[in-house]
């Protein structure tokens, strides 16, 4: 089914890790200055905190050569950071409108892009940027392909490198694989049930590999990412009022099984074990009291999700899900959405 109406469109959503390269070499928390006026001017130089972020475009291509075309497109980017000074808070948001080249050597295609757009904050600052980014899409045997990138943003006075790992969904074709990729963003809550730490939400995104055995059965093969951010403020050094953070990435494997449908949505459940290695110097998740240093922890992690199909090979979904560190004895509650496509 053409996606959007068009045989030409194809569609994207994926995370990004993210790095500032502020405008001045002593950035960071180098003081407690909670004030707007400091928002401000970290804002300006770029004194904010790496983490991670999601990205949702469109692009067409125009074939100008059976191995070369152009495009042209939109795409959405949410960056998950903070004042580093203040340690508040906030979702950087960037449109952007971009055109490129693409070299076609299927099943993998080469891009540059090239691409203008506004950026605001949530609490209401406004700058504009640009952008260059490289990309390579690998294909598979239905039409959509996982796309490898790296982006680098230019905002006034200050860039932003991503990293960036997605779904590319393009005119689909039948196809008998076994084999799924699925993109997924969300938010974890840590201490729902087990409260032994102080941990804020945390922004997460997942990507999976799943393997169909059989007509209800799969085999699912997760790599996630979680933003945790300590809800409580510590000295770091020598400056008060730190909220230390931590990226943790994990991997895991899970088993699922489909439940009921009903027209074109599929409940199904997954039960399964995830590895992460936790290290924390800086007394994130000790509260400022207990110190954790290269703990390899398994969590037991099991949820429920519901998926509403798009065509014969993709879906977008909704879950929910609960992971239990059994060394740490830390709970997380996810909840999550994505988009998943046969490969």
């Amino acid at each position: 089914m053409p996606l959007l109406g068009d045989p030409g469109i194809r569609v994207y959503a994926g995370g990004t890790g993210t790095r500032w390269n502020a405008s001045f070499a002593e950035d960071g928390h180098n003081e407690d200055c909670r004030t707007r006026t400091c928002d401000s001017e970290d804002f300006l130089t770029g004194n904010l905190d790496s983490s991670i972020g999601f990205r949702l475009g469109a692009e067409r291509e125009w074939r100008l050569h059976p191995r070369l075309a152009t495009i042209a497109g939109a795409d959405l980017s949410l960056v998950s950071t903070e004042y580093n000074r203040s340690q508040r808070d906030i979702w950087l948001i960037t449109p952007a409108a971009f055109a490129g080249v693409e070299g076609v050597f299927d099943p993998m295609n080469a891009s540059l892009r090239a691409g203008w757009g506004p950026a605001m904050t949530d609490d209401g600052r406004t700058t504009s940027s640009w952008f260059a980014e490289t990309a390579l899409d690998f294909a598979g045997s239905s039409g959509s392909s996982v796309r490898v990138a790296v982006r680098r943003t230019q905002y006034s006075g200050y860039a932003l490198r991503e990293a960036f790992l997605g779904l590319v969904m393009d005119d689909g074709r039948p196809t008998t694989t076994p084999w799924t990729y699925s993109f997924a963003a969300g938010m974890s809550r840590p201490g729902t049930v087990a409260r032994r730490y102080r941990l804020s939400r945390a922004p997460l995104w997942r990507h999976a590999i799943e393997q169909q055995h059989g007509t209800r059965h799969r085999l699912e093969y997760g790599w996630t990412s979680t933003a945790h951010e300590s809800s409580e403020r510590t000295m770091f050094r020598g400056v008060p009022g730190n909220r230390r953070g931590i990226t943790i990435p994990s991997i895991g494997m899970f088993w699922a099984r489909d439940g009921g449908a009903w027209r074109s949505s599929m409940f199904s459940y997954r039960v399964g074990a995830e590895a992460a290695q936790w290290d924390d110097e800086y007394l994130l998740i000790g509260g400022g009291s207990r110190v954790v240093r290269r703990q390899f922890d398994i969590a037991v992690t099991g949820g429920a999700r519901l998926d509403f199909g798009i065509d014969a090979r993709a879906s977008v979904f909704a879950a929910m899900e609960y992971a239990y560190w059994t060394g740490l004895q830390l709970d997380e509650l996810r909840t999550i959405i994505g988009v998943r496509s046969k490969l």
